[in-house]
């Protein structure tokens, strides 16, 4: 029975996690005092050849392969501070707090702090995010800027294909942690069905040799 308990359990956690976590779509400023902001976003891997894809399969299990799709919901705390909700299939749910520290007429900067819960892995997620955005055209900003995230590695369940009686409780739970270097730019004079929305499209390379990089977009109201 425990055997069969963690293979279902391992088999959703593989389905899941085989999709990029990685993606900020978040510029260095936040939305304003008592205003709100919400959207989808998705991004997926980028691989360069049929080799280098295979090698990540076999070496991460499968994981990190695949788009994945999250949500976000913001709510302006104060003129510098926002407080808000994430979810998406890699990190879980959670909150998140950003703090805008440095605010130019053209150039702004800001510090974002998470905690999640990834309720396939029981495992908590510690995320923090370091923005710079500049806004030299008044409908576009382009931001970059550094994630740091410590989180549970999936890409360890993957041994359940090979030997389920080697898989052990604590390969759920074990925390590794994930750099990336992103950049990006936000439009914002984009209709979808004549309402206006901002349109984000981010890319990002990670630290880890799994995915080279990543494209993503999201759809902010």
């Amino acid at each position: 029975m425990k055997v069969v308990r963690l293979l279902i359990i391992s088999s959703i956690i593989v389905i899941v996690s085989s999709g990029c976590f990685m993606g900020t779509f978040q510029t260095a400023k936040t939305v304003g005092y008592q205003n709100t902001s919400y959207g989808w976003y998705f991004n997926f891997p980028v691989y360069f050849d049929r080799q280098y894809l295979d090698s990540s399969v076999v070496k991460n299990r499968g994981a990190h392969i695949i788009p994945t799709l999250g949500y976000t919901y913001t709510y302006g705390v104060s003129d510098n501070i926002d407080a808000g909700f994430r979810a998406n299939f890699g990190e879980g749910i959670g909150v998140y707090t950003k703090l805008q520290f440095l605010n130019l007429r053209t150039f702004n900067g800001a510090l974002m702090l998470g905690l999640g819960f990834q309720p396939f892995a029981l495992g908590m997620t510690l995320r923090s995010d370091l923005i710079f955005s500049t806004s030299v055209v008044q409908s576009s900003t382009t931001y970059f800027g550094f994630s740091f995230m410590r989180m549970p590695d999936y890409r360890r369940i993957g041994i359940i294909f090979d030997d389920a009686r080697k898989l052990k409780y604590d390969d759920l739970t074990r925390f590794t942690l994930f750099l990336e270097a992103f950049g990006g730019v936000e439009l914002t004079n984009v209709y979808i069905n004549h309402i206006p929305v901002k349109l984000l499209v981010e890319f990002g390379v990670p630290i880890q040799p799994y995915p080279p990089l990543y494209i993503g977009a999201m759809v902010k109201y």
